[in-house]
């Protein structure tokens, strides 16, 4: 009998120091006990929250982006409370999401309706952890660009930016009208270079006035935000190249439109001499543009579902009569008479199919541009220039540069 109870006595022990170790080890655990009448579960330990505390303020319509519509209702669970967690800091938070791709995705969804959240390279670190007892749990650390600290003086350079950026905007102009001033604003005050610093966000375009194509595409979207005009950062490859892009989608009169900021500027395919710096200027190839012209030269990435850009009326050479849908060599003759005698830094044309580009293409670029060229060594007395051309077929558009000195 003796040895029977210190056996017992041993067990019991046992489990006590067992129950003692696991609590050390920071397990979650459940006491549960029930009776006849009455039941308790009591959790004791770690408890993540799968949704939005009820008494949460509502994240705002407008910065509930596309790809947030594009995600089923767990996703967008997350997806809220990714943003809660972004805005209140923090090295890292937890989520009741164990799943690595789901918290991708989700994180991917967040980061292209944000760019206000330039200090987050997008990249993040996932450690899930599986209690004995209890619900599973992921912490996510953001992989940020810069200190907390910096983070705060980028963002006051940031509003100083755009606040100066705005009150220039005139009061009530319409939507399209800001599209375009946007654009060009943000073309005329940044160089194109891969080697900048902070390229991926718009730091690099309303601070250091240098970026790339993500740059480009990010601070045309935070500039649409901040006029309430819905955009989209969207993303894919270049036909050509099959380099990686980013350019967006924007909503214009309750229609959609892309626009690619980044190609706004000057490229030009050369021919016999490349066109001087101090010649080039803006184009609006891709202002406000529909589908059928973007695919010609981009690709959109195929996991991406965006709206359709089904409409032509915003294109900017048909708005400003450079857009033909017939050739006659006397009339273009004429248009290119009335900009020389203007001084007009460009001719341009821009034609409504190929087999219209390909029948004007010879005369442009050969017997109308010396007419041109003619008529300015006529009105300026110059015994010579040099003429340039530019010629966009996978557009149907052609550029005659003109010089006067």
């Amino acid at each position: 009998m003796n040895r029977g109870r210190k056996r017992r006595g041993g067990c019991l022990i046992s489990f006590i120091l067992i129950l003692l170790i696991l609590a050390l080890a920071g397990y979650g655990w459940y006491l549960y006990s029930s009776g006849k009448n009455e039941a308790f579960n009591q959790k004791i330990g770690h408890r993540i929250e799968k949704e939005r505390p009820a008494d949460a303020e509502p994240i705002p319509e407008n910065e509930l982006g596309w790809y947030f519509g594009q995600l089923d209702q767990e996703g967008q669970t997350y997806y809220q409370v990714f943003y809660d967690a972004v805005l209140a800091g923090g090295d890292s938070f937890e989520t009741a999401c164990t799943d690595p791709d789901q918290i991708q995705t989700v994180w991917n969804a967040m980061m292209m309706d944000h760019p206000e959240f330039f200090w987050l390279t997008g990249g993040i670190n996932l450690t899930t952890y599986q209690p004995a007892l209890g619900e599973p749990y992921t912490v996510i650390t953001p992989q940020r660009s810069c200190t907390p600290e910096d983070q705060v003086k980028r963002e006051k350079e940031i509003e100083k930016a755009v606040q100066d950026y705005l009150a220039g905007v005139e009061t009530g102009a319409d939507e399209y009208t800001r599209i375009k001033q946007a654009y060009e604003y943000i073309i005329d005050t940044t160089d194109y270079d891969e080697y900048a610093s902070d390229n991926q966000n718009i730091y690099s375009v309303f601070a250091g006035h240098r970026s790339v194509c993500a740059g480009y595409a990010k601070a045309f979207q935070y500039l649409m935000k901040s006029q309430d005009i819905y955009c989209i950062y969207a993303t894919g490859t270049i036909n050509q190249t099959g380099e990686g892009h980013g350019w967006n989608i924007v909503r214009c009169n309750g229609r959609y439109y892309h626009v690619d900021v980044t190609w706004g500027d000057p490229v030009y395919n050369e021919t016999e001499d490349p066109v001087p710096e101090s010649m080039r200027t803006m184009n609006y190839d891709y202002l406000c543009c529909s589908d059928s012209v973007i695919v010609k030269t981009h690709t959109i990435d195929g996991k991406m579902k965006v709206p359709a850009c089904n409409d032509d009326d915003l294109n900017y050479y048909l708005l400003h009569d450079m857009y033909y849908t017939d050739y006659d060599k006397g009339f273009f003759r004429q248009i290119i008479y009335d900009d020389v005698d203007e001084q007009k830094a460009s001719s341009v044309f821009c034609f409504a199919d190929h087999d219209l580009y390909k029948e004007a293409q010879e005369d442009l670029t050969d017997s109308l541009l010396h007419d041109g060229a003619n008529r300015i060594l006529a009105n300026t007395g110059l015994s010579n220039i040099k003429t340039y051309y530019e010629e966009r077929p996978e557009i149907n558009k052609i550029i005659i540069y003109w010089q006067y000195e």
